[in-house]
């Protein structure tokens, strides 16, 4: 019987437990799993499966006598038993307990060990909650581990905490907050380099529950100054992570909550460069209702304020909606705005001296805010046809790029000078830039990139001839840029919803680009598998609806096209 051996597994010394009562305490757990081992736990802390029977009895005659109610649920069953356990546990191993349930992601067990949480005895209080089957401990690899409780735990330990030593609670809870912004704050600081970015983005991705915790804590603990702070410091710091992974409708959520929590309490200099990150995180995702929710709340922003910073914050929110709503002269406009405002405070710490090195983290970030303004100037610039002045304001921007910064931006700004250069005429400079792009993208992590360049640059091919091109690719590169031109062209060609005109125009450019460049390139083969899977698995599918009635005649255009590059 499964629930017989659960209960046996849960007994560190089953010949030290007295099994009497067994069938009884079975039927209590009603085959839930958690609940078994949580009676193994009290079996063998009473010495016996009737004891620890009888104190769930003792304690449950109350909730059985609520109202409507006969029996025990599962639910019920459940609770008792973590009830009785959460009260049998020292202070250090409730204090641990708590830490793990404000920690949604689990934390390395190495840093509860070596006193990461400042918990006296911590050893021994994290084998009394193993004791107990309140956590469990998943391996990473033969060093590391990560223990963490599971969510029915954590709900009961979060609401326990709060109900019965709300003091030592919120102490505990403040203080796992502050150790996540340390955290982030030397992965910012140390790792920093473009070798750093897969490690810090893996990091970010193990640790993000955690850290989308704390940001829950300080918007219903808005007064507290400290959490407050430190949730602002750690959301503001995930840009990186949501940008390179293409996350960027989650990230919008995320940033939207933060700048919120900004604005409502009136840290206005973190509150606009949050809304920048924001309004950079709804334009990749195309969604112009956030834009506008964004500009809307720069705007406020800037209503409060006349900081230097905060205002070059806004004008580059503002050139971000107008590149977007198709107004580039306004987007060129505000870009110089948040350029001069971002240089004018670079000048200004140019004779302060710098006690505490912290003026040096302050001037890189300008350096990384100007470029982004450069960057700004030169899609605007390159929507107008000015293409010297956009590879000249690229480059510019190139020159101010710092940091982790350098990383996740350099691909980019490469990519958009290769298209300046195209249109100039200048194939070959720009089909180098697009395949350094593109290098650049498959170590950073910017999969979905990746592509991009490989469509751009099969149309330079079409206009010059470069020798043995073959030579400048290698297959896991051409195998990056496949699965990513799938993933993208399965999302915009998807037969459960309506077909977006602008995505698909983008995306036929896109396949065309691909098979130009991978024909050319003697890499044809790795075509057929893409080609047949994205033909059979989308394009015939939206066309049978079409003939059915079941979509817009006007969807056939695009599906024809995309149906001639894949034949």
């Amino acid at each position: 019987m499964a629930s017989q051996a659960l209960l046996n597994q849960s007994f560190s010394d089953a010949g030290a437990v007295i099994h009497d009562s067994v069938d009884e305490l079975l039927q209590f757990c009603d085959g839930h799993a958690l609940t078994i081992k949580l009676a193994g736990a009290l079996t063998e802390h009473y010495g016996s499966t009737k004891a620890a029977l009888e104190a769930t009895r003792r304690r449950g005659i109350q909730s059985v006598r609520l109202p409507g109610r006969r029996k025990h649920t599962r639910q019920t069953s459940l609770e008792l038993c973590l009830q009785i356990a959460y009260e049998a546990l020292e202070d250090a191993s409730r204090q641990l307990l708590w830490a793990l349930a404000c920690a949604p992601a689990g934390l390395l067990t190495q840093y509860i060990v070596n006193g990461w949480l400042e918990i006296e005895d911590v050893a021994e209080a994290l084998a009394s909650l193993r004791k107990w089957h309140l956590v469990e401990v998943t391996l990473i690899d033969e060093k590391l581990s990560r223990t963490r409780v599971l969510a029915p735990i954590r709900s009961f330990v979060v609401e326990r905490g709060k109900e019965t030593d709300p003091k030592s609670f919120e102490k505990v809870s403040k203080r796992l907050a502050l150790d996540f912004a340390v955290m982030v704050a030397v992965l910012e600081l140390k790792y920093d380099t473009p070798e750093d970015i897969p490690y810090v983005l893996i990091r970010y991705g193990h640790e993000l529950p955690n850290y989308l915790y704390a940001l829950e804590l300080a918007q219903d603990q808005e007064g507290d100054e400290g959490l407050v702070t430190n949730a602002l410091s750690i959301v503001q710091s995930l840009m990186r992570y949501f940008f390179v992974l293409g996350l960027p409708e989650q990230g919008a959520r995320v940033m939207l909550e933060a700048t919120v929590l900004a604005f409502r309490t009136q840290r206005l200099k973190k509150a606009s460069g949050l809304a920048m990150q924001f309004l950079a995180l709804a334009q990749r995702s195309g969604d112009k209702a956030q834009l506008n929710k964004g500009l809307t709340i720069a705007k406020k922003i800037a209503s409060f304020s006349k900081d230097p910073e905060v205002l070059a914050d806004v004008a580059m929110c503002q050139a971000i909606a107008s590149k977007e709503n198709g107004e580039p002269e306004e987007a060129e406009e505000y870009s110089r705005q948040a350029f001069e405002g971002y240089r004018a405070l670079l000048l200004s710490l140019k004779e302060k001296s710098d006690e505490d090195d912290s003026l040096g983290f302050i001037r890189d970030e300008l350096h990384n805010n100007i470029s982004s303004a450069l960057s700004m100037l030169g899609i605007s610039l390159l929507s107008q046809g000015r293409y010297e002045e956009a590879a000249k304001a690229y480059r510019h921007s190139l020159q101010h790029e710092r940091g982790a910064s350098l990383a996740v931006n350099r691909g980019q700004t490469l990519h958009q000078i290769g298209n300046c250069e195209s249109y100039l005429g200048n194939h070959e400079v720009a089909a180098s830039l697009y395949i350094e792009a593109a290098n650049i993208f498959r170590f950073v992590g910017m999969k979905e990139y990746i592509s991009n360049a490989f469509s751009e640059l099969g149309y330079a091919l079409l206009e010059v001839d470069i020798p043995k091109i073959s030579d400048k690719l290698d297959d896991d590169l051409v195998n990056e840029a496949l699965i990513d031109l799938k993933r993208n062209a399965t999302r915009v060609f998807d037969p459960t919803r309506p077909l977006n005109h602008q995505q698909c125009i983008g995306m036929i450019r896109k396949i065309f680009g691909s098979v130009i460049l991978l024909s050319l390139a003697d890499y044809g083969p790795k075509l057929i598998d893409f080609c047949v899977e994205l033909g059979n698995k989308t394009l015939v599918v939206i066309a049978n609806q079409i003939d059915a009635g079941q979509r817009d005649k006007d969807e056939a255009f695009p599906v024809l096209m995309v149906d001639i590059a894949l034949r």
